[in-house]
């Protein structure tokens, strides 16, 4: 956790929390962007043996199906968590990762890639 004080947003959460706007404006909508995230992440770790679950808004907890957990707090710190719990390269842009997850959407399938 130590980690994760004082380390600067990556870009990717750039939409998380708005400079110059009060936290209360917007709240649900960067909510419903962050469960909207978490799910598309959460669908192509499972291709990987891994899970996400958001952490307070700012960081990810990626868990592994042996129960292994990790922090992470920006999308390439995630890809490098799921990567080292699941013990082989992941490439979220993978060719065949994304055919078989558009597939499993078009079938109306939530969970991970076989």
């Amino acid at each position: 956790m130590c980690g994760l004080w004082g380390e600067t947003a990556h870009w990717s959460a750039a939409g998380a929390a708005p400079s110059g706007v009060a936290k209360s404006v917007g709240h649900e909508a960067r909510a419903r962007a962050r469960r909207l995230q978490q799910q598309s992440l959460d669908r192509v770790c499972r291709a990987f043996g891994a899970s996400v679950a958001d952490w307070n808004g700012t960081s990810w907890v990626v868990t592994s199906a042996h129960g292994a957990s990790e922090l992470a707090g920006s999308l390439p710190e995630l890809w490098r968590v799921v990567g080292t719990l699941s013990k082989r390269p992941i490439d979220p842009f993978d060719a065949v990762l994304l055919d078989a997850l558009e597939a499993r959407a078009a079938t109306g399938h939530r969970s991970g890639v076989s």
